[in-house]
């Protein structure tokens, strides 16, 4: 899928990197860990994005005062390829992994600069229940480790 994010900074990960792309890759799992998910969005933030509104909601008209850094949409197979040259360069960026008004949000995902940085396991798997379903992970220190 597209991806948005803002202008090329001084302080970006382009700019750090001298052409080496800096991206998130990683496929979208249904509660089960097995069945990819299609048309998810996954979204990168510097700080924890404020929780989703509990009970009946119109999707369309909410308007979050979040804005995410960088995010994209699964394809058919819910893969995923997120760029994050735009994005400021930092050690740990917060992911989430949403679709419809289920989502997990990964506190402190540290990002391989210049690389590719594959997600996998309890980080891009989507909650099984309403009750988690705005569920965080504690700070991995790395991608694919739960803490």
């Amino acid at each position: 899928g597209g991806s948005t994010g803002g202008g090329l900074g001084a302080n970006s990960f382009a700019a750090q990197c001298t052409g080496s792309p800096t991206t998130l890759t990683g496929t979208v799992l249904a509660p089960n860990g097995l069945d990819p998910v299609p048309s998810a969005e996954l979204a990168v933030w510097s700080a924890a994005p404020a929780s989703l509104a509990r009970g009946v909601v119109c999707e369309n008209c909410a308007v979050s005062a979040d804005v995410p850094l960088a995010s994209t949409i699964t394809g058919l197979d819910g893969s995923f390829v997120l760029n994050l040259d735009a994005v400021t360069k930092s050690a740990n960026l917060v992911v989430t992994v949403r679709k419809a008004r289920f989502r997990t949000v990964n506190a402190a995902i540290a990002v391989t600069a210049c690389g590719a940085t594959s997600l996998s396991g309890t980080g891009v798997t989507l909650p099984g229940s309403s009750a988690a379903a705005d569920r965080g992970l504690l700070p991995t220190g790395s991608a694919g480790r739960e803490g």
